[in-house]
């Protein structure tokens, strides 16, 4: 199977319900799985409130963060700042990008991925390390739109 095929695969897998394929002929073999790493929110009590702990917890995230959005891996594979080892990297916390901005590379299958902004935002947090795995869905930063 050619990389073209492999990346029309990727992309119907993507766009599908489905949560794991599994393909191989004489010479290939792929799997693809979604995982995810998002947390899961707090399960409500009998009476189908949220516990009070929970609740406090989940107002206090909200007025700190309420106005920023995450950015998040589109695909499993490897973390990247930087375009090379001890390059600048693409952005830093404080970092004010435009859309179509680089903020990222994320390497699947020897593939070298940008990951671009799809607005204009500051950066607030970056969630993860360098050359760190992500799956899909992972929370790489947190965005505050301008």
């Amino acid at each position: 199977m050619n990389i073209s095929n492999v990346k029309k695969l990727i992309k119907l897998f993507e766009q599908s319900n489905i949560t794991e394929l599994s393909y191989a002929d004489e010479e290939f073999k792929l799997t693809l799985k979604y995982t995810t790493t998002e947390e899961i929110p707090p399960k409500p009590d009998a009476t189908g409130k949220k516990s009070d702990d929970s609740a406090k917890s989940e107002s206090s995230h909200n007025e700190t963060e309420s106005n920023l959005k995450a950015i998040k891996s589109p695909m499993v594979g490897t973390f990247y700042r930087a375009p090379s080892p001890g390059a600048k990297p693409f952005v830093e916390v404080g970092k004010t990008v435009n859309k179509g901005d680089t903020l990222c590379i994320i390497e699947a299958m020897k593939i070298m991925n940008e990951i671009e902004a799809e607005f204009p935002c500051m950066i607030r947090k970056i969630n993860i390390e360098n050359a760190q795995k992500v799956e899909y869905g992972t929370v790489l930063f947190l965005v505050e739109p301008l």
